[in-house]
């Protein structure tokens, strides 16, 4: 009698326990209770009350999708972007204050710049040799651009060959076009449209420099001398107006100064929702990987000094050298 009394006093208590959240109480006895069995969290309970409070809270914290015996789903991939592009831009923002807009625009943007380049992107990307497999004359003119103009080298190449594909036309889905009356039409090897030419002659007579505004005045699209020229000081030009950011410099270099700069900074509207020219948008994405390549260093930061192991060679991309414009120097 007094071990079956013990027994019913240990189970009560491991009910309470259990009803409690607290773990139920093992019965150590010389004859353990055949009824006893093992629950989750490795003690033992009894096979009545204490058990089906077990198999209760157990069932609570399971998720819907988490029935016994279902299959699990594997979870869905987010797309970078925070749906911006493929959803309306008021539908993502509901809710959101000034500045919460603001940050969301800011790490949407910083996601399509960190996509990583597929095998299939590959194919049709600048390779990382080309300094060594590319024409002598073609690779010359592109470094005196970046120099000149004092924007990273690689970046600018991978730009102009996105842009152009340095007019190999094996490369082209169509020959470039080198003249049209359409001044909103991209022109030439760095698809600089007339009104973007106008812009960089406008900006060399205001800020006085004579020499080269004569120089774009004989500009042409089918120089390609001239026309990488003209790119390095837009992507110069663009790295200042967009707060010192090269991922925002390509990026308005693609989709256009006077739409990102101000959808960054919260600009609302038809006009300013990414989902209006989905295309587009779509098209920013790609262009933003094919250039940066999936990098995830900061390029405010990109030359802060980090502590590296000694005897250990590290060679910079210049990628990410900050610009400090020369003869193109500008406050917009």
């Amino acid at each position: 009698m007094a071990d079956d009394s013990t027994r019913v006093t240990r189970m009560k208590a491991s009910a309470a326990l259990v009803a409690f959240g607290g773990r139920p109480l093992a019965w150590a006895g010389a004859n353990p209770d055949p009824n006893i069995m093992r629950v989750a969290g490795g003690d033992a309970a009894s096979s009545d009350g204490d058990v089906q409070i077990a198999q209760q809270q157990e069932a609570q914290q399971r998720t819907p999708t988490q029935k016994s015996g279902a299959a699990q789903k594997p979870p869905q991939k987010q797309e970078p972007g925070r749906g911006y592009g493929n959803r309306p831009q008021a539908e993502i923002e509901k809710g959101m204050t000034p500045v919460q807009i603001k940050i969301n625009r800011d790490q949407a943007f910083r996601e399509l710049t960190r996509q990583p380049m597929t095998t299939e992107n590959a194919k049709s990307a600048l390779p990382d040799d080309w300094e060594r497999t590319k024409p002598a004359d073609l690779v010359d003119e592109i470094k005196r651009a970046a120099e000149r103009h004092n924007v990273p080298i690689q970046l600018l190449a991978r730009l102009l060959y996105q842009e152009g594909k340095f007019g190999e036309r094996d490369k082209l889905k169509k020959p470039l076009v080198m003249e049209s009356t359409d001044k909103d039409q991209p022109l030439g090897y760095a698809q600089i449209t007339t009104n973007t030419l106008n812009d960089l002659k406008r900006w060399a007579r205001e800020r006085g420099d004579t020499r080269r505004s004569t120089e774009l005045e004989i500009y042409s699209p089918a120089n390609r001398e001239k026309a990488f020229d003209a790119s390095a000081e837009l992507l110069a030009y663009l790295y200042r107006f967009m707060d010192g950011s090269w991922p925002r410099a390509i990026g308005a270099y693609n989709k256009g100064r006077n739409f990102l700069r101000p959808w960054l900074n919260g600009a609302q509207g038809k006009k300013f929702d990414p989902a209006t020219s989905k295309g587009k948008w779509t098209e920013m994405s790609e262009y933003l990987t094919f250039i940066l390549r999936g990098a995830t260093e900061d390029p405010t930061t990109a030359d802060v000094y980090t502590f590296h192991e000694p005897n250990r060679d590290i060679t910079r991309d210049r990628i990410y050298r900050p610009s400090v414009p020369s003869d193109t120097r500008l406050n917009p």
